[in-house]
């Protein structure tokens, strides 16, 4: 046998590297229902198939299931047309609005794919497959240096999704805050693709926040995604210059906690994920609570604003940011 056919014979046989996939587990203390297993293990099956299926081919696909959920997804498209039309201050059917809301489409789809290949992936690839383009690691190094743990903000811009794996493999502790914002196997599905190499996400309740507040104390990462009120009780902002509300959990946790606050946004830029890191603040704390949130929460919008303005096209937020009636509050 040749150098070259033994070669080739070990690159096909080569064992495969172990997936992140997190474990489906049948413990009676969890107390997990149909829904989640359904959910876990479609998200299992389809991510193995993603796996072995050409980068190139499946990222076609994608674009176009993209382009099919525009076409289909009636009050979908008119959600994001409205926060477009917004953002670009131009009217929802005008044509540079609909092509950017259909790009958000396909960036949805493609997020997706990755988020099914990121369990195949080591760390070391996923780094790399990242790129900083603004900012540099020291902010959130020196961040975590001060001990008092550090809220990440964000937004659903770009892969988003991929953020946590790059700080995790940055070697920093990494948890995220989560809110049910769709239907409950949507919310199981991407969950449990998100865990991947032991990611762990709180989902947003009294006890979550409490949660939240000891990983703060504990000096680690806490990533909060702040450009809509899901719960519709945050505080009223001007975002894109008009008159929102969006949601105080970065400033208060900050103030209550005096852990320094890091923005940091994705964009996707073909299969190269471009990291930006935006300078640390504080929210001071002061016997005047409602001015200290206040304070804080402008540099909070300032932040999304500057990020979102940056890439429009891939701000994946399918609902109203601007809603059209006032909405009930959820305690």
């Amino acid at each position: 046998m040749t150098d070259h056919q033994e070669s080739r014979t070990e690159e096909v046989f080569r064992p495969l590297e172990r997936s992140g996939l997190p474990r489906i587990e049948f413990r009676r203390s969890q107390r997990r229902d149909a829904v989640f297993y359904l959910a876990a293990f479609s998200a299992a099956i389809l991510s193995w198939v993603v796996r072995f299926i050409p980068s190139g081919f499946v990222s076609f696909v994608a674009r176009r299931i993209g382009d099919l959920s525009y076409l289909v997804s009636k009050q979908w498209r008119a959600n994001v047309s409205s926060n477009i039309s917004h953002v670009l201050d131009e009217p929802e059917d005008s044509a540079r609005v609909q092509r950017t809301v259909r790009s958000i489409f396909q960036t949805n789809a493609l997020n997706l794919v990755s988020l099914l290949r990121t369990p195949h992936q080591s760390l070391d690839e996923l780094y790399e497959q990242t790129r900083l383009v603004h900012g540099d690691w020291g902010i959130l190094d020196d961040a975590v240096a001060e001990g008092n743990g550090v809220v990440l903000l964000t937004a659903h811009l770009g892969p988003f999704d991929t953020m946590g794996i790059t700080i995790s493999a940055h070697g920093d502790r990494f948890v995220a805050l989560t809110a049910k914002t769709t239907n409950r196997f949507v919310f199981e599905f991407v969950s449990f693709l998100r865990k991947a190499h032991r990611l762990e996400l709180i989902e947003a309740s009294s006890s979550g926040v409490r949660e939240a507040i000891q990983v703060l104390r504990g000096g680690y990462v806490l990533c909060l995604l702040s450009d809509r009120d899901f719960f519709l009780n945050g505080r009223q902002v001007s975002f894109f210059g008009e008159e929102t509300t969006l949601p105080i959990g970065a400033a208060r946790l900050s103030r209550e906690t005096g852990a320094a606050i890091v923005p940091m946004f994705t964009v996707r830029a073909g299969d190269t994920n471009l990291l930006m890191i935006e300078d640390a603040f504080h929210v001071e704390r002061t016997s005047d609570r409602n001015a200290d949130i206040a304070a804080g929460m402008v540099r909070v919008v300032d932040a999304i604003e500057t990020a979102i303005s940056i890439a429009p096209d891939q701000w994946v937020m399918f609902q109203r940011v601007w809603p059209e009636e006032a909405e009930i509050p959820t305690r």
